[in-house]
Parts: structure tokens; C-alpha cells; sequence
């Protein structure tokens, strides 16, 4: 429970075998027909069992980070396969609180800053969470990717808003 699984398998996979089935391994399936790759993020909760990885979070974090998945990540690069915003900071932000923080912040500005203000008191509450976490990583002497990641985002976030002004 509470564990990603990633399946890689094909649809003969699933087709019936026209072969007598004493005949299959009896120690497992062949690792040629199937590859499994597991992870454990420390932020999916035990109850909330398998499921889309944003299920895991508040309405309002899975929206602002599907936001940002769709809405703004895909415009912050000129390739849209070698996207570090789509394949780095993403992926590493639904397992480092801290980045999460920044990333769901940044997206609520970027709503601000478009007209909808339904998230502006997010956006700085996250904000906030985000400078916090950075500084106790930081007194802990733990600087790890995610809170490099972090101050990326807390960048774009404030770069996002001195463009505005001009």
C-alpha cells in the first residue's frame, strides 16, 4: 500500500496461450514479458492506496499542480520532449515537500497574473511554506536537488511577477 508501480507489458501479455500452461515458469513471469518498476514517495499517504498521483494531495494542490503540468510547464521550454520543468521539477516535486510548495505557489501566481484571483492567498501561503522549508534544509546543512529545485521556483515565481510590472 502506498507504493507506485509502473507495469510495462504488451497486449500479448493478456492474450491466452494456445500452449498447455504446466509449461509457463513456475517461478514467476519471464523479465523479457514484463518489467516492474516500484517507488516509494514519502508524500503518497498509506490510505489513499494506488491511484493518479495527484490524488494524493487537497483539491486545491491537485489542481495548481495539474496547472502547472498543463498550463505552464509545457511554455517554459523550446522542446517539448527535453522539458526540465515536465521531467525534473515535476516528477521531484510530488516527493519534496518543499518544492511542492514553491511549485503549487508559483502556479497560483501565475493564475493571479492572468486575471483569476480565486488563488492569490494561496499562492503567498505556499510561498511562504516553501522559504520555510528551504531555511530549516538549509540550518539542517541538507541541501538536497529538491531544495535546489526550490529556489528555481521561487525564482520563476518572482521573476513571473517583475515581468508583469513592466
Amino acid at each position: 500500500m502506498g507504493r507506485w508501480i509502473f507495469l510495462n507489458s504488451t497486449s500479448s501479455d493478456f492474450m491466452e496461450s494456445s500452449g498447455d500452461s504446466d509449461e509457463m515458469d513456475t517461478e514467476g513471469i519471464e523479465p523479457d514479458l514484463l518489467s516492474v518498476f516500484v517507488q516509494f514517495p514519502d508524500t503518497i499517504p498509506l490510505d489513499k492506496g494506488l491511484g493518479h498521483p495527484l490524488a494524493a494531495y487537497s483539491h486545491l494542490e491537485s489542481y495548481l499542480i495539474d496547472y502547472f503540468i498543463h498550463g505552464i510547464g509545457p511554455n517554459c521550454s523550446l522542446s517539448p520532449i527535453e522539458n526540465p520543468y515536465i521531467t525534473l521539477i515535476t516528477p521531484l516535486a510530488l516527493s519534496h515537500k518543499t518544492l511542492r510548495d514553491a511549485l503549487i505557489s508559483a502556479a497560483g501566481n501565475q493564475l493571479r497574473l492572468l486575471g483569476d484571483n480565486r488563488f492569490t492567498k494561496e499562492a503567498l501561503i505556499y510561498k511562504n511554506r516553501a522559504l520555510k522549508g528551504l531555511q530549516q534544509e538549509i540550518e539542517l546543512g541538507s541541501i538536497s536537488d529538491g531544495a535546489i529545485a526550490t529556489v528555481l521556483m521561487l525564482c520563476f515565481h518572482d521573476v513571473r511577477c517583475m515581468l508583469s510590472l513592466w
